[in-house]
């Protein structure tokens, strides 16, 4: 199976979401900065162990290197980089190494959203057909006929921002499989990286039918990259624009940006995958260092001390230097599950952990059972290429970790969140 159609696979099912001595080398930042409030801290043992857990996993080539940070809420803060940002030229990973950061570009346009929402300029129920008329009408596929011709019928009503935001708006790409339309989206998926703008890429969607009923079921999806065009469409700007003005700038992300054809990637890290050998190779070609517009699904570059920046405001609730930057009600509403039991858990090639959803984050629910962990309340989500990042607020933790891996349907490895996941909780300490 060739390369590229390893990509089309995953992506469908994650959404474009994971040595020798040569190895060896590393910038170590590891640092627990002493607590300036009475809450929780950081184990200076367990960082310690997660710093050589991935060092390890480094110099053994699962991966070739990592970039990670947890902050507490007291002021400790954890910090390395570990392993080499390039095979073939040794050059040490660092703090400052840019990443594809895959899905976790969608709870950031998802806040961008949000942001509007505060404002009054949007509504949650605000059908997206107002703003993009190409989502009217929309088909639901329900049977596949002998020939192989899909049967469709009328959707039951319009998709709203709430439904692409968490969702629940019948589009497709992943999670998804036993639905009839499924099959149209595994035949036409490479188009959606031919499309020359985020205008075309919406109406592309548009064409396509519905694999549930809007807000029958969950389904990830290409919903984020929809509401990238109505948020250019709102505000009269180009998404990149228009996230730099709500999201990147006041947050002072200034190392964040869209990856597409032409841009500059000196400071990324080399994409590898899994050699028939079982060595890492680079991912050459990779559709999504050539795409020629902002894909909001999966498209921004990012660092660690980036991303953190926005966890942080998630885990202040929307506070940022004093100000609320974002609304508290807004922050409950993207990381609060909002799907019934009856949909839940999502469903993704990864294990969920029993999750939920809010708008814009995956959610650990009540009843998930002891899988992880993650706590009840805790909110997440992954990149494909091998990123992660969780906020725990009853730990009072916000916590990224970036790698530059793409798994295939050979080898789809999902060990780098797991270990995080589990190694990160297990640092934090209450006073």
């Amino acid at each position: 199976m060739s390369t590229l159609k390893n990509f089309k696979l995953l992506c469908l099912s994650t959404g474009c979401a994971m040595f020798a001595m040569s190895l060896s080398g590393c910038q170590s930042n590891a640092t627990a900065t002493p607590p300036q409030t009475q809450s929780a801290t950081l184990d200076s043992s367990q960082l310690a162990r997660i710093s050589q857990h991935f060092q390890d996993a480094s110099q053994n080539q699962a991966r070739a290197g990592y970039v990670m940070i947890i902050r507490s809420g007291s002021g400790a803060t954890y910090s390395e980089a570990v392993g080499v940002r390039d095979i073939a030229s040794g050059e040490p990973m660092r703090m400052e190494t840019e990443f594809r950061i895959a899905s976790l570009t969608k709870p950031i346009v998802s806040a961008a959203i949000m942001r509007l929402v505060d404002r009054g300029e949007l509504r949650l129920t605000d059908p997206v057909m107002r703003f993009l008329p190409e989502f009217s009408d929309m088909q639901v596929g329900v049977a596949v006929d002998e020939d192989g011709t899909l049967q469709t019928e009328p959707a039951n009503r319009p998709i709203t921002l709430f439904d692409l935001l968490s969702h629940t708006a019948g589009l497709g790409a992943g999670g998804q499989h036993e639905h009839p339309a499924t099959v149209v989206y595994a035949q036409r998926y490479a188009e959606f990286f031919q499309q020359g703008s985020v205008a075309e890429a919406s109406e592309w969607i548009a064409s396509l039918p519905l694999v549930f009923q809007p807000g029958e079921k969950w389904g990830y999806s290409f919903s984020v990259d929809v509401l990238a065009r109505v948020i250019e469409v709102k505000t009269g700007q180009s998404i990149e624009d228009a996230l730099d003005e709500l999201v990147l700038s006041p947050l002072d992300m200034t190392n964040t940006y869209y990856n597409k054809a032409g841009v500059d990637r000196s400071n990324v890290a080399t994409l590898y995958v899994t050699g028939e050998a079982g060595e890492l190779v680079p991912f050459e070609g990779v559709p999504i260092d050539t795409i020629p517009y902002a894909m909001s699904g999966g498209g921004l570059i990012s660092t660690a001390g980036d991303y953190i920046k926005f966890l942080e405001m998630m885990r202040r609730r929307g506070e940022v230097n004093g100000e609320q930057f974002l609304s508290q009600a807004s922050v409950d509403a993207m990381t609060r599950n909002v799907l019934p039991e009856s949909v839940r858990p999502i469903r993704l090639d990864m294990n969920m952990m029993g999750a939920g959803f809010g708008l814009g984050f995956g959610v650990i629910t009540e009843d998930r059972g002891a899988q992880s962990l993650m706590a009840p309340g805790d909110y997440f989500w992954a990149g494909a290429t091998d990123t992660f990042a969780f906020v725990s607020p009853s730990r009072d933790i916000s916590a990224v970790i970036l790698s530059q891996y793409w798994p295939t349907p050979q080898t789809r490895e999902w060990d780098t969140p797991y270990d995080f996941i589990d190694m990160a909780s297990a640092a934090v300490v209450e006073q």
